[in-house]
């Protein structure tokens, strides 16, 4: 008799981030561990990307060329998700922290203080 196990499939992450250092290292980084990961290099690609594939995760940059990660947030408002959204971002104050939570995100993530 053979083992026919299957294998689930690899969870999948979409990082929109305009940084290619950062997206690179991310997309290394979490691939190791085992996810497929797809990087989107600013907003306006990220929005379209999660509008026509399904994701686990998505994280945000705030900050954006062609549309910010608010903007992202703001036009997703009543569109079903299959995974979490959050930011991962460089901006750490009560404002911008409040503005992002009020779009019901999963985590608010500062990269460096």
């Amino acid at each position: 008799m053979t083992d026919t196990a299957v294998t689930p499939p690899k969870k999948r992450i979409l990082c929109v981030e305009d940084e290619p250092t950062l997206g690179n290292l991310y997309k290394v980084t979490l691939e190791n561990a085992g996810y497929n990961v797809d990087i989107a290099p600013d907003g306006e690609v990220g929005l379209r990307m999660i509008l026509t594939d399904q994701y686990d995760l998505i994280a945000l940059n705030t900050l954006l060329p062609k549309m910010s990660g608010y903007e992202v947030l703001e036009k997703l408002q009543g569109v079903k998700l299959k995974g979490k959204v959050g930011m991962l971002t460089n901006i750490y104050d009560d404002i911008h922290i409040t503005q992002a939570l009020k779009f019901g995100i999963s985590f608010y993530i500062v990269k460096q203080n």
